[in-house]
């Protein structure tokens, strides 16, 4: 019988001190405290992954790949681009939250991800370019989680 995995990513306080404003939405409580429930966390180094299934309002459901920018962000902890990464960061958070409750298309209007997140930092961070096409490629009903 193959069952599938999930997991509960626990973090510590100063983790959620420091993360909690873009993770809270993503977060459950429970005996253990605040976790992650997550279909699948990729590790890899000081980095991992956390992938987990998000509902619309229509019950349809899409996964989303929280680190993408996060990491990118991360990596430029103490530079002057961080805050600029962590705008963005904030702004993906924006669209998950809108795809969440059905308004992503107010929220984009004619502008793609990439124009809604800036095309030069996009460009300048192409590690996040694969998310982003997932991440329309399942708003726009092209493709399905």
């Amino acid at each position: 019988m193959n069952q599938k995995k999930v997991f509960g990513v626990l973090l510590t306080e100063q983790a959620w001190a420091e993360l909690g404003s873009a993770l809270d939405p993503y977060a459950s409580k429970g005996s253990i405290g605040r976790y992650i429930y997550c279909d699948e966390v990729q590790l890899g180094g000081q980095y991992f992954v956390m992938v987990t299934s998000c509902k619309n309002p229509d019950g349809s459901s899409f996964k989303a790949e929280i680190s993408a920018v996060q990491r990118e962000w991360h990596a430029e902890a103490g530079e002057p681009s961080a805050a600029e990464s962590e705008e963005v960061m904030h702004s993906c958070h924006g669209l998950l939250q809108a795809a969440k409750n059905g308004s992503l298309s107010a929220i984009l209007g004619s502008k793609t991800v990439a124009q809604f997140l800036g095309t030069h930092w996009v460009a300048a961070h192409p590690n996040v370019v694969a998310a982003i096409s997932e991440f329309e490629a399942v708003a726009q009903g092209r493709a399905s989680v």
